[in-house]
């Protein structure tokens, strides 16, 4: 055996002989080995999952040096980042010809840093999708070696995920993403408009809701309402009601006008302006590269980005 190839020597009796293998030969390697070893890195599985599995099914397996001598000199890696590159240019094309595109003369997009660790993270991955098509357009990982403080990663792959798609031609005239004032304030020299993700978007409902509902007996009644201490969840709620169903900025503000039908007190909390967008979509993609790149793991940056490549493919 050669890895998953059967190797056989057959002779006769007058001492002839003739070599046989179960597969065919791709370049200088088996290509029965190729292609196993692209099915376990294009489906997510670490090597040493692949080769506790072999080992256990006793089907044969590839070594350390054989899995690296295809991914480096074969140029198995260099093939999955391009094609992963094609796939999000392709991405591209697509959301230039929706007709919300063409109308605006530009795109939405929502993005999140998703880290490899829960502290201190080595990679850090901003992923960009269309907010018209879903798929993936742009990603772009940044490394400790480079930004010292993983805080920071976010905003540093920001910097440099707006140029690259915009290099491609994608005019983008909004980003949706987590709460991050920096990357806010940059957008705005950038003449994008900033929004961000409902959640965040409504996370100080809650509070300002509390400044109305509480405090200092001598207030009560001019400054907060008891009557409003047990209505803050009910109103947060009416919020993601509100957006989940908006049509336009005026039927938003109609529905969260509402409210003061109910509770009189709480109009600056209404009219406090601030666009927001359903950004669970870069959120399931996430989930996907937990797939290829589980964060108890931790790897090398040619193969961290390879997977980063696979996962992009699968979603898209």
């Amino acid at each position: 055996m050669d890895g998953h190839v059967l190797r056989l020597e057959f002779s006769c009796k007058n001492g002839h002989r003739i070599k046989w293998s179960s597969s065919s030969i791709l370049g200088n390697k088996y290509t029965a080995n190729c292609r196993m070893i692209h099915g376990f890195s294009s489906c997510g599985i670490l090597e040493s999952q692949y080769q506790g599995f072999a080992e256990a099914a006793k089907i044969g397996n590839v070594g350390d040096k054989y899995i690296d001598y295809v991914y480096g000199t074969m140029g198995y890696m260099q093939t999955v980042l391009k094609a992963g590159d094609d796939c999000m240019t392709e991405q591209i094309h697509e959301v230039q010809n929706t007709d919300s595109y063409q109308q605006r003369n530009g795109a939405t997009v929502i993005t999140d840093c998703r880290h490899d660790s829960t502290a201190n993270a080595y990679h850090s991955t901003v992923a960009m999708l269309s907010y018209e098509t879903k798929h993936v357009v742009a990603v772009q990982t940044v490394t400790k070696e480079v930004f010292r403080s993983s805080q920071t990663h976010e905003f540093e792959a920001m910097q440099q995920i707006i140029p690259a798609v915009q290099a491609k031609g994608l005019t983008v005239i909004e980003v949706a993403h987590d709460f991050v004032l920096k990357i806010k304030n940059w957008l705005l020299t950038l003449n994008i408009q900033n929004s961000f993700d409902t959640w965040h978007g409504t996370k100080g409902v809650a509070k300002a809701m509390k400044e109305i509902s509480c405090g200092a007996q001598k207030w009560e009644g001019e400054k907060w309402f008891a009557e409003l201490s047990d209505k803050q969840a009910s109103v947060k709620r009416h919020f993601y009601y509100s957006m989940k169903n908006c049509t336009s900025p005026d039927n938003l503000r109609r529905r969260l006008l509402t409210i003061l039908d109910h509770y009189r007190a709480i109009t600056p909390i209404v009219i406090l302006t601030r666009n927001c967008h359903d950004t669970y979509w870069v959120e399931s993609f996430n989930n996907v590269i937990l797939i290829y790149c589980p964060k108890r793991i931790h790897f090398a940056d040619r193969t961290f980005n390879m997977r980063i490549a696979l996962a992009v493919m699968d979603w898209n």
